[in-house]
Parts: C-alpha cells; sequence; structure tokens
C-alpha cells in the first residue's frame, strides 16, 4: 500500500527500492526473489527498502519473531523503554523504603 492506502504494484515497489538503495531493482528481481518456484531470496541488504517501499513491516516482524524478538515502530519502542524504566524506578523506590524500615529499627533500638 502506499501512503494513500492504494495498493502498490511489484514493479512500483521494485522502483522505490532502487530509489531507496541507488541499486537498480527490477520487476524481474523482486518476482524472482518472492518466487516459490525460485531458489533466490531477497538479499538482507534490501530488506529495509522492502519495507520502507511497502509501507509493511511483516517481513521485520517475521524474522524478529524467530529469533524471539518484537521489532516496534519507534514510538513504541520509546513507550516500552519508558515502561521499563518505571519499573525499575519502583524497584528501586521500594528497596530503599526496606532500607528506610531497617534504619529506623537500628536508631530506635540505640
Amino acid at each position: 500500500m502506499d501512503e494513500r492506502g492504494l495498493e502498490l504494484s511489484r514493479a512500483a515497489v521494485a522502483a522505490r527500492m532502487t530509489d531507496l538503495t541507488g541499486d537498480e531493482i527490477t520487476l524481474s528481481n523482486l518476482n524472482n526473489w518472492t518466487a516459490v518456484s525460485h531458489p533466490h531470496s531477497m538479499p538482507s541488504k534490501y530488506l529495509s527498502a522492502f519495507v520502507l517501499a511497502t509501507n509493511q513491516r511483516r517481513a521485520i516482524e517475521t524474522i524478529s519473531r524467530k529469533c524471539g524478538l518484537f521489532a516496534l515502530p519507534g514510538e513504541e519502542a520509546l513507550r516500552a523503554a519508558w515502561q521499563r524504566l518505571d519499573e525499575k524506578e519502583k524497584e528501586i523506590r521500594a528497596e530503599k523504603n526496606k532500607h528506610l524500615t531497617l534504619l529506623k529499627v537500628v536508631v530506635e533500638k540505640e
């Protein structure tokens, strides 16, 4: 799909990939890389151009999940990182409260 939600032809995807990479990527290349009958596969150096050209991240998600990872767009990744920091902050606060409680017990005994 393009930016307006219209379906892109394979030729348009190849043209976009050519623009993004600076290498000539033809419709024939794209067909060979994706055909079940061909033993070829898309070179990994073109994967990011393919994702950008198609406005789809399925290829990246498929590879990521096979590795046990999850690919997130920038904003979602930043939110996830923020959440991890919040969780660490809560753990540190709880640890500080334990130490404060122990300190009060020690001071009271003196």
